[in-house]
């Protein structure tokens, strides 16, 4: 892999793929909560084949379970050539967002474009999605992608540092996407980060619908203690594949949070989670 040594502007912009990376939440009316299970912990992993062509079909979106905003009982969406790119990669609040552009990862400012990261151009390796986690400035910044190859996708990060670019990093074994990760035309999994820039969270298909993933954040993946290093829950009432979308405080201590998903039919859902004494992170279902 190829890193520059600083942030330079590219000969040509880059095509802005992601409109935007704020989202509003909006009340979500709806029965209480559904009661949920804890899972174990997913195992280390490296990802899912896809077919070739990658025309594996969507899954079906399920009926919109009550509490959420989504179609009525039309049918799922087609997927298209354009689906399986999500609509927002990451930013933070300094007016600049980090996007996925094929094998390179673009900077975006309000008047700049300019390569953060050029994967090996030989390889068939390609950027799926980013998150900048909060606080980051161009200058100084800490960033989450996905990456897929030979349909696999694997979770990375990078760093930024006065503006030296470090290397693209493997997730550890215990913090990676489970081996069996499906890949659907239209649904890219995506990372999320949590509001205190402590934790980040993703989605992966489960037996009973989606299975939320957490991993604590300490100088990269992972703690090392108990209560925040990682997590798991099955989602009941939630369909098997899900998009994280934000993650924003729901409260004016800050540990009490809202994360958003979204389904392959736009359907969005909402999630309680709030953050312990000891650190670690208790869901509480869907918000009412």
């Amino acid at each position: 892999m190829r890193t520059p040594s600083r942030l330079r502007p590219m000969l040509q912009p880059i095509p802005i793929l992601a409109a935007t990376a704020v989202f509003t939440l909006s009340a979500c009316g709806g029965a209480d909560p559904a009661p949920v299970e804890d899972v174990a912990d997913a195992a280390p992993a490296t990802a899912a084949p896809v077919s070739d062509d990658g025309d594996l079909p969507l899954p079906v979106a399920p009926d919109t379970p009550d509490g959420h905003d989504g179609d009525d009982d039309s049918a799922p969406p087609v997927a298209d050539d354009d689906a399986d790119r999500p609509d927002h990669t990451g930013s933070d609040d300094a007016g600049f967002t980090v996007e996925p552009e094929g094998q390179e990862l673009a900077l975006v400012g309000n008047d700049t474009v300019e390569v953060l990261y050029t994967l090996d151009p030989e390889g068939e390796s390609f950027f799926a999605a980013a998150a900048v986690r909060p606080g980051s400035t161009r200058t100084d910044m800490t960033v989450v992608v996905i990456t897929h190859a030979e349909g696999m996708y694997d979770l990375r990060w990078l760093e930024v540092r006065d503006g030296e670019v470090g290397d693209l990093e493997l997730f550890p074994a215990a913090y990676r996407m489970r081996p069996d990760l499906p890949a659907y035309e239209g649904v890219v999994p995506t990372v999320a980060w949590s509001p205190d820039a402590n934790s980040i969270a993703w989605f992966e298909p489960g037996d009973d619908g989606a299975v939320l993933r957490t991993v604590g954040w300490r100088d990269g993946p992972g703690t090392g203690d108990t209560a925040d290093d990682n997590a798991s829950w099955g989602i009941e009432g939630a369909p098997a594949v899900l998009q994280a979308r934000t993650w924003d405080v729901a409260h004016s201590d800050g540990s009490q949070t809202l994360l958003t998903a979204e389904d392959a039919a736009g359907g969005t859902y909402r999630l309680q989670l709030e953050r312990q004494a000891d650190g670690a992170w208790a869901y509480h279902g869907f918000a009412g």
